[in-house]
């Protein structure tokens, strides 16, 4: 009604009762054939008066009109562009997302202008907006254009064979919790895809958040530099980005609806856990990101030093570097996985440990980082460190932090002297991912980031366990990557895997705050399964000839015969029964009168 301007005639209705006095008195009028309604604004009032003895009423109003040209204004490069989108078509019933698929093929094929790939991302987004994922039956795909669309939907409603992105099933009982994974330093570049910027509103929300904070606190922008891949010479540039980008997707993920169960951070990775949990403000966090960066790029007093991947057990690689013959050893920086280790120190010391494993066959790689983190050439900076970390308020954390330290624990309440040790301290990672899989078992681990290898590190790490702690295991590892061609196709493959993991989550694309980038549609609504709910008639059995005659020759039994008294506590009390069979019981309608 609102939409067309066409108020409909009222059901089941052709004349007003005469003993109601006329409504045009009240400026009221009950509809027999549909009547125009023309207007500026157009207001309904839903009422439901008497049902149930209920009196609920509902004010409904137009839509606001939404020109083209405002919302081509809006259209961000991901409308604009070929990339992946994906759908999803809940339902109850088996039968029910069956015919879901067969209504939305339909309306394609049967809107008037056609349905060209321009339109496909405001389908998508009217389409996910009404989907329920509480719901056991679904089905998941992605498409790039009408035509990959129309396919999937057509082999879901011939029930031939679905493409291997698709998934139709029910939802998985159990889901698996999911687990934010965040990287170290692995280089130094902190590089963004401007596509993702200007595509998800979300994710520019909080990396503008990020970046405001930064010219607050007296720092450089993040913009335009964030969106060139060139590597960065200047530790805090360098410090910040990372942390702005973990940050704005850990954020943009928990906007969308992802619960979150566990956060595990390697190094810096784990100071932007402590601001995704809740433990530091946004402000704070920053503060001791970028402090700690200065701290490093002036405080230093020693050589930077360097750091070296080491593939091999930590009992090998620390018997190696006492047995190696120089002033200064190296130290076991990151326990990564059960054959997979990180030494720093001195370029000396790293050059010496470096020609010894390769005499004993051990294979050793160069790290590109900047400096020896978690070694003793850190321990200049410590003090002012902490006096740092103790001007911040830290809180209890709201999402569990998984320590990246030997033995675990201590992170439910952060304090200073705890969050100071763990930049000096060697990074436990292996034991980390060890402790959060015998606590959550079988988990989604979602990398937030850009370009990092905390994925490749946690699939390494948790293969590396006992056989005998894997049986029953089954992990799932997902990473968006924003930093490359398609960040949007990306992020769009990422929340296929979730939705496929029975994850309740939305695509950054799809949320509220996009929608004035789409078109209106009405898609069809949901397919309710159509059920009789009448009950069968059954004759009753007259029985034989011979029968009725005997029948006939016995006295019909009275309509109400008296079982007796119920009681001497109730000496005025009787119980009776009634003949349900006997002709003269009148109609159940005439009981109340």
């Amino acid at each position: 009604m609102l939409q067309h301007g066409v108020i409909t005639p009222q059901a089941n209705f052709s004349m007003l009762n005469p003993a109601i006095p006329p409504l045009e008195g009240d400026n009221m009028e009950i509809v027999v054939s549909p009547a125009s309604w023309r207007g500026p604004f157009r207001t309904a009032l839903v009422n439901n008066y008497g049902a149930s003895g209920a009196n609920a009423a509902m004010v409904v109003c137009q839509a606001p009109s939404t020109h083209l040209s405002q919302i081509a204004s809006t259209r961000t490069a991901a409308m604009t562009t070929t990339h992946r989108y994906p759908f999803v078509i809940t339902a109850n019933t088996a039968s029910s997302l069956h015919r879901s698929c067969l209504a939305l093929l339909r309306f394609i094929e049967t809107l008037p202008a056609g349905l060209n790939n321009d339109s496909l991302p405001s389908l998508a987004f009217h389409l996910a907006q009404r989907q329920n994922h509480a719901l056991v039956h679904r089905i998941v795909f992605s498409a790039r254009s009408v035509a990959e669309l129309k396919a999937h939907l057509l082999a879901q409603v011939e029930g031939g064979n679905i493409p291997s992105d698709t998934s139709s099933q029910a939802q998985k009982t159990g889901t698996k919790p999911v687990v934010l994974l965040f990287s170290g330093q692995t280089g130094r570049r902190a590089h963004l895809n401007r596509d993702a910027y200007t595509s998800f509103h979300l994710l520019r929300h909080h990396l503008d958040r990020c970046d405001r904070t930064l010219q607050t606190l007296g720092l450089r922008s993040l913009f335009p530099r964030i969106f060139d891949a060139d590597p960065l010479e200047d530790l805090v540039d360098l410090h910040c980005m990372q942390f702005a980008l973990q940050y704005s997707v850990a954020a943009s993920w928990t906007d969308s609806g992802l619960e979150i169960k566990a956060l595990v951070g390697h190094s810096l990775g784990q100071l932007t856990a402590l601001c995704v949990s809740g433990a530091l403000s946004l402000a704070d966090s920053l503060r001791m990101v970028s402090g700690r960066a200065l701290l490093i790029q002036t405080a230093w007093k020693q050589e930077r030093g360097c750091m070296l991947s080491v593939d091999a057990d930590a009992a090998t690689v620390e018997t190696l570097a006492q047995s190696v013959s120089a002033e200064d050893k190296v130290e076991i920086a990151c326990y990564n996985a059960a054959l997979h280790q990180v030494v720093a120190g001195t370029e000396a010391a790293v050059a010496a440990f470096e020609n010894a494993a390769g005499s004993s066959g051990i294979s050793t790689k160069r790290l590109a980082v900047t400096h020896a983190f978690h070694s003793k050439l850190l321990d200049d900076i410590l003090p002012e460190y902490h006096r740092l970390l103790r001007s911040l308020e830290f809180r209890p954390a709201k999402i569990p932090i998984e320590p990246c330290s030997e033995f675990g624990g201590g992170w439910d309440s952060v304090t200073p002297d705890i969050v100071g040790r763990q930049s000096r301290e060697p990074v436990y990672f292996a034991a980390a991912m060890a402790r959060v899989e015998q606590r959550l078992g079988s988990c989604v681990w979602l990398e937030v980031g850009s370009g990092s290898a905390a994925i490749t590190m946690a699939r390494r790490a948790l293969e590396s366990q006992k056989p005998s702690s894997q049986a029953m295991v089954s992990h799932s590892f997902y990473a968006a990557q924003l930093h490359s061609p398609e960040p949007v196709s990306s992020v769009a493959d990422s929340t296929v895997g979730l939705w496929n993991e029975g994850v309740r989550v939305q695509f950054w694309l799809y949320h509220a705050s996009q929608r004035q980038s789409f078109v209106p549609m009405d898609l069809p609504s949901y397919q309710f399964d159509k059920t009789q709910y009448w009950l069968p008639f059954i004759e009753r059995n007259k029985g034989s000839d011979s029968n009725d005659q005997s029948a006939s020759s016995q006295a019909a039994p009275d309509l109400v015969t008296l079982v007796g008294s119920l009681g001497s506590a109730e000496p005025q009390a009787y119980e009776f029964s009634i003949n349900q069979e006997s002709d003269d019981l009148p109609p159940p309608w005439s009981w109340a009168r």
